[in-house]
């Protein structure tokens, strides 16, 4: 599925791929992140999941190509008044039940 992001080009999406692929993250967490729940520098970054299964909170780790994906979509993100860290299409908030439809979108191109 990271081939097929990768040629399509979205930084957005490549961004969710490799949240999800390197974090563990549950779909629900990625779609509840804020801008300010993500620090990154040159050498380290983590992301607070601040709705996480139970109600916990935990910090999660980056490694280099998740805050990579992440720095090259927050350079084309819109700039919009909402702070979720993805938005949509036409900047409309991430649900789950798009990023389900996305995902199987995704799933039925590669046959």
């Amino acid at each position: 599925m990271v081939r097929e992001v990768e040629q399509d080009g979205s930084k957005r999406n490549l961004a969710i791929i490799h949240l999800l692929r390197h974090t563990g993250l549950r779909v629900g967490e990625l779609c509840a992140l804020r801008l300010s729940d993500v620090v990154i520098s040159e050498r380290r970054g983590t992301v607070t999941v601040r709705s996480g299964k139970g109600n916990k909170h935990r910090i999660v780790p980056l490694n280099n190509d998740v805050r990579k994906a992440i720095r090259e979509y927050l350079d084309v993100r819109p700039k919009i008044a909402d702070d979720h860290l993805f938005i949509g299409q036409w900047a409309i908030l991430c649900v789950p039940k798009a990023w389900s439809c996305w995902s199987s979108s995704m799933r039925s191109k590669r046959g």
